[in-house]
């Protein structure tokens, strides 16, 4: 691996999520061997105009496991942000785990993750992780526990250890929010002070009386 021609391939460069991982390599990443991948190679030089990238460009469609091959054979790592995963990311696993380099996603498709689970047995089905898994990968994963009952999913707030919302969590929420401003001052006679806690708040993954709430409370209203 030590002689490949890129430290990242980017797949699906010219997808949403792609155009901004391109946009962040360009700003963060001005020493990184990498190239833009995905199977329209005009949308691919598209999104290197618009950023300005010196990146090269690779094609290969993710159901073409030679053109995959021939892209994760060049490369240390592949960084994939072309989903559905369940769709288009098992054959570029496969490809990964063939020629030893190394695959991240941002998937959070629960039922591709679940292929790798034995519903009878409620266990990891080992031939299938030694498949798509580094040997110290698949004991990490197997000491995961799997319950034997299933539940079904809620949206958590992550503010709380139990996942529910509480007004204790979000009044907490917003005092801190406050403290980040850095003592910058009453927010009714501090603009900056005030567009920098909205920001923040306002970027947060919450539902929006949540941050009605919590904008509330940092004004003291």
């Amino acid at each position: 691996m030590q002689n490949r021609d890129y430290d990242v391939v980017l797949y699906g460069a010219s997808g949403f999520t792609g155009k901004q991982t391109v946009a962040y390599f360009a700003q963060h990443a001005p020493n990184v061997r990498w190239a833009l991948a995905g199977r329209n190679r005009e949308k691919l030089a598209a999104v290197k105009a618009e950023t300005g990238v010196t990146a090269d460009i690779l094609v290969a469609d993710s159901q073409d496991r030679h053109a995959l091959d021939a892209i994760v054979a060049r490369t240390r790592v592949v960084l994939t942000t072309a989903g559905p995963f369940a769709l288009y990311g098992t054959k570029l696993v496969d490809a990964c785990v063939c020629h030893q380099t190394h695959y991240v996603d941002i998937t959070g498709e629960t039922v591709w993750v679940r292929e790798l689970i034995d519903d009878e047995s409620r266990s990891w089905k080992e031939d299938v992780l030694e498949r798509f898994f580094y040997r110290h990968d698949v004991e990490a994963i197997k000491s995961i526990n799997i319950p034997w009952r299933d539940s079904e999913d809620f949206v958590a707030w992550h503010f709380e250890k139990s996942g529910c919302f509480s007004v204790h969590s979000a009044y907490k929420l917003g005092m801190d929010l406050r403290d980040d401003v850095g003592g910058a001052g009453s927010l009714s006679s501090n603009p900056d002070g005030t567009r920098q806690v909205w920001k923040k708040l306002w970027a947060l993954p919450l539902p929006h009386k949540v941050r009605i709430f919590a904008w509330r409370v940092i004004q003291g209203t």
